[in-house]
């Protein structure tokens, strides 16, 4: 009997004790709502900050295009003069791997540091120049000088009738970022990608021979980079095939419709959670030990101060069930409800006896 009330009441502190273990886990998983929507923040915020920097960077292309095609020295295809504003430019502007200008038909006139001659008619960004007249961006190329992926603007050069003289074309690295996505302070695996115009990798740091450039992006990815949206962020599987939030942010040239280039930022779900499930589980481990305590201490104390004298008193009523008239409780009669139960069973018995006793004497008569 004592091990099915002390079970029983066990049972019931434990099921007092649940409401706290929700409460904790639900401030867990309140606490990893709030890590994904501050880690999807932090990566978009990062996205932007990086095609900012592309934007100054292509303005300041675009900027130094306009004023060299209004020179003397390119817009006559001035091989000499043009090889050494260029090899000057380059010295200024050190994340440009080169500057060439090639005459309509897209021989190569002029370069800033020496390349093997080449035709370069073949490539987006010279097609894009002639055809708008405008500055056009290229595409995943690798770089002729550096061998590593690289990115390409070209400029028209045109005459005062709009008619083709030649055209302009600078390079320049997509390290340029890793500084500053470096410095960002996001979980380790965390990656940026950088996609020209059809989805195909430019660049990813940190670098990795499972992902290689030139290669394109997964299909249900490119759906979301390539959408409506300019910017934006989701939750999908990356190239890793593990639950990634994305934050990504889309590239335009003045006037077009669609984007010539698309910064993402991508970051493990597990290391986005990884603090909150730190919390979580500290949080749980504390409310465990708590209520492992609670119930010890509560299976202790109800040996003493409830099973105890709860089996002081049926002893007691078994002995006088059994005709023990001199049978008590043994308690001491105090205020508590086990007190004053005690006391009743005393007077009880005591009233029994004396009944007996009158009895007995009643019969020797």
């Amino acid at each position: 009997m004592q091990n099915s009330i002390r079970t029983k009441l066990l049972l019931l502190l434990l099921v007092a004790l649940v409401p706290p273990l929700l409460v904790s886990a639900y401030k867990g998983w309140e606490s990893g709502r709030a890590a994904l929507a501050k880690t999807h923040r932090d990566a978009a915020f990062l996205a932007e900050t990086l095609a900012a920097q592309q934007l100054l960077i292509t303005e300041s292309i675009q900027v130094m295009f306009q004023t060299m095609a209004q020179l003397p020295q390119v817009r006559n295809l001035d091989q000499l003069a043009c090889d050494l504003l260029f090899n000057k430019l380059l010295q200024d502007i050190p994340y440009l791997i080169n500057i060439g200008l090639f005459d309509p038909q897209g021989d190569v006139v002029a370069v800033g540091r020496p390349v093997t001659p080449f035709n370069n008619a073949g490539t987006r960004q010279f097609r894009e120049a002639v055809a708008t007249g405008e500055m056009a961006a290229g595409e995943f190329v690798i770089g002729r000088i550096t061998g590593r992926p690289s990115f390409q603007f070209a400029f028209p050069v045109l005459d005062e009738e709009k008619r083709l003289l030649g055209v302009l074309q600078a390079g320049f690295v997509l390290d340029v970022f890793n500084e500053t996505f470096s410095r960002a302070g996001l979980p380790p695996q965390t990656v940026l990608g950088i996609l020209d115009h059809q989805g195909h990798r430019l660049y990813r740091f940190p670098p990795t021979e499972d992902f290689p450039a030139g290669a394109p992006a997964p299909a249900h990815l490119l759906n979301h980079f390539y959408g409506a949206d300019q910017q934006g962020t989701l939750l999908a599987e990356g190239g890793d095939n593990r639950p990634r939030l994305f934050a990504f942010q889309q590239l335009r040239l003045t006037g077009q419709s669609s984007p010539y280039m698309v910064f993402h930022v991508s970051v493990l779900q597990e290391e986005a959670l990884a603090e909150s499930r730190q919390v979580l589980l500290l949080s749980l481990a504390l409310v465990g030990v708590a209520i492992l305590a609670t119930l010890l201490i509560a299976g202790l104390l109800s040996g003493r101060l409830l099973l105890y004298p709860l089996a002081k008193l049926v002893v007691a009523a078994r002995n006088l069930g059994a005709g023990d008239l001199s049978a008590r409780s043994q308690l001491t009669h105090g205020r508590d409800e086990f007190g004053q139960l005690a006391e009743s069973f005393d007077q009880m018995a005591t009233t029994i006896a004396q009944r007996e006793r009158e009895i007995a004497r009643m019969r020797n008569y």
